[in-house]
């Protein structure tokens, strides 16, 4: 039952995290990377040998025809722009008739299960903490041979996304659309109404802020508190990584677990949970972070670019602001990625490698910014306002991702670990230990 209900929270999580992308791949906390104290997706090893097709030269367009299946993980909304940009394509490109299937429930499993039946999808979204495993399994074409022969000018996106997508030989495997990365979202009212009258810019600030607002609230007999925090090992990362821990070092050859910085970042955790300064979504009586801070259950969540959908339609009447992050030793805060791919056994990799392109241009990802859950992944395309707090968190973000094979093994180890040691079931010395040895496990068996 334990590993059940970790499961489960594991699983609403994951619903909303990665809703930010071009096709919000369903995921809300996910993955680990970059160049910071975790590996960046480009450290992992290609195990299977990557075919490319051969490129001679610029693409003639007029003379490309077929079809093409193209998967997005959307929402509804996103679904709707989607079709929108994929009917300018196929005007632009009477020869190519595009299938768009947009997924919005347990997008990998889909995918994934039709990879495995030989139907996969020749162009389809891949959430960040996806593309490593999937380019490690052979899943995913290389496009430097496109981008190349057509000259793309790869320097426009943010070179942290940009690096996100390519694998430990150079190739890149994706072509970014968008992201988004943590931030303190803040009730403007609640925190006044505590004596709070600035915005917390450091975790001893955040302390007092998230107490301050609990007892008041306390005080009139209610059971909210002053921040939500998702008991999980992704949330807590974004405190480990402001102290220099993670999960592995940046070469992802060696796990962080048991380090003191990461093993501060955990005991600081525990304890605004035990104190009671922050609680849980489940505590709030919510799904996520984002309900129970619109619901006004808490005053404070960390959160992504997500969150301001369902603010503005959900709880249009709420007063609340964005702020970077709270900082520890160092400021830092997670990306989540959104990227495009084309399958490595796609029958029509011209055809496909012209939707991609389109998919990715700047117009396009203008367009699906519009929604307001992602912000481009190129330089100079404009977005909302109110990214804008999202979009300079770039500069000190790990972009997250999991080395191949961690997200269905390590982490949720790690999860199932944690609910344990809140429940009293186990001790952080026991979970740390359990997490060491499933890791060192796994990158023995990567190096071999």
């Amino acid at each position: 039952m334990q590993q059940c209900a970790a499961t489960r929270r594991s699983a609403r999580l994951m619903a909303r995290s990665c809703v930010i992308v071009l096709a919000a791949l369903l995921a809300a906390g996910c993955g680990v990377a970059a160049d910071g104290p975790i590996p960046r997706p480009g450290a992992v090893s290609n195990s299977v040998a990557t075919a490319m097709p051969t490129i001679d030269g610029p693409i003639d367009r007029s003379s490309v025809t077929g079809e093409v299946v193209l998967f997005t993980g959307s929402s509804p909304v996103e679904a709707k722009i989607m079709r929108r940009i994929v009917a300018r394509f196929e005007a632009d490109h009477p020869g190519i008739d595009v299938r768009f299937t947009a997924i919005n429930r347990d997008y990998p499993t889909v995918v994934l299960t039709r990879f495995a039946a030989g139907e996969a999808p020749d162009v389809f979204t891949v959430d960040g903490k996806f593309l490593s495993d999937w380019s490690s399994k052979g899943l995913l074409m290389p496009l430097d041979g496109f981008l190349k022969a057509e000259q793309v000018d790869v320097s426009r996106y943010r070179p942290q996304l940009l690096e996100s997508v390519r694998g430990r030989d150079g190739s890149t495997f994706a072509l970014p659309l968008n992201y988004s990365t943590v931030a303190l979202v803040t009730n403007d009212r609640m925190l006044a109404e505590a004596g709070v009258t600035t915005p917390p810019t450091n975790w001893a600030e955040l302390e007092t802020a998230a107490a301050r607002v609990t007892a008041h609230v306390t005080s009139k007999g209610s059971g909210h508190a002053g921040l939500c925090l998702v008991p999980n090992w992704e949330r807590m990362l974004l405190f480990a990584l402001q102290q220099g821990g993670g999960i592995t070092d940046a070469a992802g050859t060696r796990m962080l677990v048991g380090e003191p910085t990461t093993r501060k970042a955990l005991d600081w955790v525990r304890a605004m949970l035990k104190d009671g300064a922050a609680i849980t979504p489940d505590q709030a009586g919510s799904s996520w972070c984002g309900d129970a801070f619109g619901r006004g259950n808490v005053a404070m969540a960390l959160e992504g670019a997500w969150m301001l959908p369902p603010m503005r339609n959900q709880f249009p009447n709420v007063e609340f602001s964005v702020h970077a992050l709270p900082v520890g030793e160092k400021a830092a805060t997670l990306a989540y990625s959104g990227n495009m791919s084309i399958s490595r056994t796609s029958r029509n990799p011209e055809a496909a490698w012209l939707l991609l392109d389109y998919l990715a241009s700047p117009v396009a990802q203008a367009e699906l910014a519009t929604i307001g859950v992602g912000v481009p992944a190129m330089t100079g395309v404009p977005f909302p306002d109110d990214l804008q707090v999202f979009a300079d968190g770039i500069e000190h973000a790990t972009v997250w991702s999991l080395p191949p094979g961690f997200f269905n093994t390590v982490l949720v180890t790690a999860d199932n670990e944690m609910s344990a040691v809140l429940e009293g079931k186990q001790t952080v010395d026991g979970m740390l230990g359990e997490v060491q040895k499933i890791g060192d496990t796994m990158l023995t068996a990567a190096v071999e």
